[in-house]
């Protein structure tokens, strides 16, 4: 059985190669790098461009985060910046991509985190 997954689904890593998706099941899971991820909350991403969405070569892995309202923060506020891109960017201008936007999420988390060292909020 495939789950229809968004674009971005936040998951929690449980033991090696194993992980429990957005629909709690649990699934097995590979990495491009061969080597499994530390256990935590991570957003997954996958390219537009695949029909099927599973946890292999094509899933990028964002995290760890310890907790899962942090992953839920992290996500709102990329999907935050993909509408304010979208919307409010003029039609003439570059659009930055998922990578960039997702580059600019982790700086600005990183900045934030370190800096401020605020609650989240749940």
């Amino acid at each position: 059985m495939e789950a229809n997954y968004d674009i971005f689904e936040i998951v929690t890593v449980i033991h090696d190669f194993w992980l429990v998706d957005a629909k709690s099941y649990q699934r097995s899971y590979c990495t491009k790098h061969g080597r499994p991820l530390a256990p935590g909350c991570y957003i997954v991403n996958w390219p537009g461009y695949i029909p099927i969405r599973r946890f292999d070569e094509h899933a990028s892995f964002f995290g760890p985060f310890k907790l899962l309202r942090e992953a839920q923060a992290a996500l709102a506020w990329i999907h935050q910046e993909q509408s304010r891109v979208l919307t409010v960017a003029p039609i003439t201008a570059p659009h930055p991509g998922r990578m960039a936007l997702k580059k600019t999420f982790l700086q600005d988390l990183a900045t934030t985190n370190q800096a401020n060292r605020l609650p989240l909020k749940s």
